[in-house]
């Protein structure tokens, strides 16, 4: 049994690990809500970092380039609120923050991954939240977090949260198809992609439309506005190849932005004090 393995299973209702499933005798498919996913009757579109749009097929390794803009759906044609930023940090940036946020504990979570977790206690079906648990943004991403705004559209980005999370191919780790809360969480959402390469799914309840919007390592990814709202966005098992660390920041909600308990979760995501929830949990300070 691997090291991950060895940190057991956290999966709930219907998501599923390769942990799970091997207790159970089944295959990871024949559990997981990423199969669940409507079964294409074409090949999924691609996100194009250079155009920044959606196309039919990925650009062609000798340069021909002549069915980029081949039939879309309407769907998924002109989809907005998508950006892909390459190389937002180099190599060496890349291996201390990943040593960094492995310094800090891990706390098992669904379908194979693991998670760290800087930000406020919310219960989202009964809408109810508890600011005391954040204390502030990682101390590591002090140095980041003005980059970040730097990036267009960025500049009055005001993240809240900060969730790590640890995907492993060895355990079938995936994030099932959802839309992240808006009850909470505002427009955009912002993940830096770390020690591998993957792809984000995107897919519609009804329909069978699929886009594929690659996440290169070391790469930033906006999602916002339709792509946000109105999209499913999953990470499948067989996107994940290699140890692949997630870094998502979000916002609060504009409904959120005036209230006592908002203007708490302001003032603590300007500092850099934070102690993840599985911290607080064991006793740290």
């Amino acid at each position: 049994m691997t090291a991950a393995e060895s940190a057991g299973c956290a999966c709930k209702g219907i998501r599923a690990c390769k942990i799970c499933c091997a207790a159970k005798q089944l295959p990871l498919v024949a559990v997981s809500a990423a199969s669940s996913l409507p079964q294409p009757d074409q090949p999924p579109l691609h996100f194009c970092i250079d155009c920044q749009a959606v196309r039919a097929t990925p650009r062609h390794a000798d340069g021909d380039d002549a069915e980029h803009w081949s039939a879309i759906p309407s769907s998924a044609s002109g989809l907005a609120g998508i950006r892909v930023f390459r190389d937002f940090i180099n190599p060496d940036e890349e291996a201390v923050l990943a040593a960094e946020i492995d310094k800090r504990p891990w706390a098992p979570s669904q379908s194979g991954r693991r998670k760290q977790d800087y930000g406020p206690k919310v219960n989202f079906k009964r809408r109810r939240l508890n600011t005391a648990s954040f204390k502030g943004l990682p101390p590591y991403w002090s140095a980041l977090l003005p980059r970040l705004l730097a990036l267009p559209g960025l500049a009055d980005f005001q993240p809240v949260e900060l969730c790590n999370l640890d995907y492993q191919p060895e355990l079938g780790a995936h994030i099932d198809p959802h839309i992240d809360d808006t009850w909470l969480w505002g427009d955009r959402l912002v993940t830096l992609n770390l020690c591998s390469d993957t792809s984000l799914t995107l897919s519609q309840s009804a329909g069978s439309t699929r886009i594929s919007i690659p996440m290169p390592r070391r790469s930033v990814l906006v999602l916002s506005g339709p792509a946000r709202y109105d999209w499913l966005h999953a990470v499948l098992p067989d996107d994940v190849t290699g140890r692949r660390l997630a870094v998502t920041l979000r916002e609060l909600a504009p409904d959120w932005l005036e209230t006592v308990d908002g203007r708490v979760l302001l003032k603590a995501g300007a500092a850099f004090d934070g102690v993840s929830v599985v911290e607080l949990k064991s006793g740290g300070s």
